[in-house]
C-alpha cells in the first residue's frame, strides 16, 4: 500500500511540474527546449550558452499579433486566450498551441507535424469546451499557418518532422 501511495505522489508531482500556472514564458520555453533537444540547433545553442528565442502569435486577437519571447520575460502572465508559439528560423519549427482559460493551461505540442496531425482537432475540441461563442477563434486556430511567421529554407523542401 505504501508503494502505491509513493508512486501516486511521484506521478502527481511530475504532472504538476510539467505546467507551471504562474509563468507562461517558462511553460513555453520548456516545451521549445524539449522539442529541439535532439537537433543540431540545440547543440549550437548549448555550445554558445544561449537560449532559443521563440515567437508567440496571439490567435485570440483579431490582429493576430506576434511577439518575441524576450518581450514576455518581464510580464508574468498572458491573458486568457489561445496562442501559437514556435521558433521561426530553423527547419525544426514545430508549432505548439497554448490555451489559457480561467487559470487552466493546456498545451498541444507539434500540431504541424506530421501534416494532418490530429492534435489540431483535439485543440479545437478543447477550445470549444472552454470558450463560448468564439467562431473567429476556432477559425484562427484551424488556420494557424496563415498567422504564424516562419522562414522557409527551400521552397521545394518538405517539412522535416524528424529531429535526427
Amino acid at each position: 500500500m505504501n508503494k502505491f501511495i509513493c508512486l501516486f505522489l511521484i506521478i502527481v508531482v511530475n504532472c504538476k511540474a510539467q505546467i507551471k500556472n504562474g509563468n507562461d514564458y517558462q511553460n513555453m520555453r520548456d516545451v521549445i527546449n524539449e522539442n529541439i533537444k535532439n537537433t543540431i540547433y540545440s547543440e549550437v545553442l548549448k555550445e554558445n550558452n544561449i537560449q532559443a528565442k521563440f515567437y508567440i502569435t496571439n490567435l485570440s486577437s483579431d490582429a493576430k499579433e506576434t511577439i518575441k519571447s524576450d518581450s514576455l520575460k518581464n510580464e508574468p502572465l498572458l491573458n486568457d486566450g489561445v496562442y501559437a508559439f514556435y521558433i521561426k528560423d530553423i527547419r525544426y519549427s514545430f508549432i505548439h498551441i497554448y490555451v489559457k482559460s480561467t487559470g487552466k493551461i493546456k498545451i498541444f505540442e507539434s500540431v504541424n507535424c506530421p501534416p494532418n496531425n490530429p492534435k489540431i482537432k483535439q485543440a479545437i475540441t478543447y477550445i470549444k469546451g472552454n470558450f463560448v461563442n468564439k467562431e473567429s477563434l476556432f477559425e484562427g486556430v484551424s488556420n494557424y499557418s496563415k498567422y504564424v511567421q516562419y522562414y522557409k529554407i527551400d521552397p521545394q523542401s518538405k517539412f522535416n518532422c524528424q529531429t535526427r
